[in-house]
This record gives structure tokens, sequence and C-alpha cells, in this order.
């Protein structure tokens, strides 16, 4: 953390330059810091690409990304997801996947090397449910229109044709001794 109470954070792994990483860090992310630090002010996160920045809210004068945390209030602010605990996942085996549901999202949740991923349940080349789709290694193949996606890598197209700028839905999830937990958006008040 720096004097102004920013906090510099580097994404590695399967979320370094990944186009879902503001996600992973608005809702996994930030609410720890937040909570372990409540002095802090903005996130700033290092390296992220043009996409994530784009769902980001603001830059600094040297055009980094931040990302700007909301103040505590006393008033209780809707969450912009609800964490479900999904029951029999830690039992999903190597190489599988399995169609659940997340609140009232359906997912789609996959074992590739014994890491669990979830996706929203819909195939972005043809808008078919995944819950058929074959894993093939760490790549998610939807029966229906044949379009590959690497799930270790948030869901990204696979391929070298137009379709590989295509995109899974990831949805957070958190793998802990006592369960599975899924981030699930809450659905816009009407």
């Amino acid at each position: 953390m720096d004097s102004d109470n920013v906090v510099k954070l580097r994404l590695a792994g399967s979320c370094d330059g990944c186009p879902s990483s503001a996600v992973t860090v608005k809702l996994a992310i930030e609410k720890s810091i937040e909570e372990a630090a409540p002095e802090v002010t903005d996130i700033d996160v290092v390296n992220m690409t043009s996409d994530t920045a784009a769902a980001a809210t603001e830059t600094d004068g040297d055009g980094r990304t931040l990302l700007p945390l909301h103040p505590v209030s006393k008033e209780p602010a809707a969450p912009a997801a609800t964490w479900v605990q999904i029951d029999g996942l830690g039992e999903l085996g190597q190489g599988r996947l399995t169609a659940t549901r997340v609140a009232a999202t359906p997912a789609v949740v996959c074992n590739v090397a014994g890491s669990l991923y979830a996706y929203a349940d819909r195939c972005p080349g043809c808008g078919n449910g995944l819950g058929d789709a074959v894993l093939e290694g760490a790549l998610m193949r939807c029966v229906a229109c044949d379009q590959r996606y690497d799930v270790v890598r948030a869901g990204r197209g696979a391929g070298s044709d137009s379709r590989s700028e295509l995109h899974l839905d990831p949805m957070p999830l958190l793998a802990e001794s006592d369960g599975v937990r899924i981030a699930a958006p809450v659905p816009a008040a009407s």
C-alpha cells in the first residue's frame, strides 16, 4: 500500500492478462482487502489487458487501471453477487463436468487436473447450454457447434479462426475445506 492508501495488485497465473480479471478482483478479492484494511481507497491492478481495463472504471495519471472501492456504509448495500454453496462438487472427478444452478443462474462446473472452474451455462458461439459439452484436457467443446474453450484460461475461445475471439462467462468459485461456493450475479431490482 502506498502513501495514498492505494493497494497495488499483480494478478498471476491464469488471471494474468485475462479479460475476466476485473470480475475476479471485484467479486473475490476486493471485499477481502476492504475488510483487512479499511483505509484502502483504491486497488491498482498491474498488467490488466485493454479488455479488462474497459471493465474497470478509471485510470490514474500514469494510465494504470484503478478499481475504486466503495466506502463502507452503515446502510447495507445490495451485493453485486451472492455466494452460493453448491453441494457435491467436491466429488466431481478429474476430466468431468456437470451442469448445475447457482441461485437462478444455470452454470457448468469443470474439474481440470484437480482444479474446479465455473462458467455460465451458455455457449457464446451458438447460444446452447454446455451441460452436454465434452471436456478434452483443458478444452471444453460445445457439442452443438463444435467451438472449443480453454477452461483454464478463463474460458477463452480456442482455435485460429474468428471464433477464437469468443469467451465463456466465468463465475468466481471458491473451493474451501467446508465446500464449494460459486458467485452468482444478483438480478437488478425492477
